[in-house]
């Protein structure tokens, strides 16, 4: 199970897991719905560790990306979603993508 968020020229997605600083580690997988509206865009897939950014990975359409986020002494873990088109540039109107987070678990 997972969830998605519409992705393109004005509008990003994010999520944030409040952790309380009691996990160790959060996996997840992040991609694009199959059913996205376009497949020519690249989802930038970034994590911040209590506001500072610890990994930036570029997802193409037909691809998922598994991450393993150590998280010890972390409270707040945010994950945001960007589309981004061929030039690694915002898209153009009219272009946009499902952005999807799944398989989260924290441990």
């Amino acid at each position: 199970m997972g969830i998605g968020t519409d992705l393109d020229w004005q509008h990003n997605g994010e999520i944030e897991l409040r952790l309380a600083n009691k996990f160790q580690k959060v996996t997840f997988n992040a991609g694009q719905a199959n059913d996205s509206k376009s497949s020519d865009l690249t989802v930038k897939v970034q994590i911040f560790a209590d506001g500072k950014e610890i990994d930036t990975v570029n997802v193409p359409f037909n691809d998922a990306h598994a991450f393993d986020v150590d998280v010890a002494n972390v409270n707040a873990l945010k994950i945001t979603l960007t589309p981004l088109d061929r030039m690694q540039l915002m898209p153009s109107m009219g272009l946009h993508t499902t952005g999807v987070i799944f398989n989260v678990k924290a441990e």
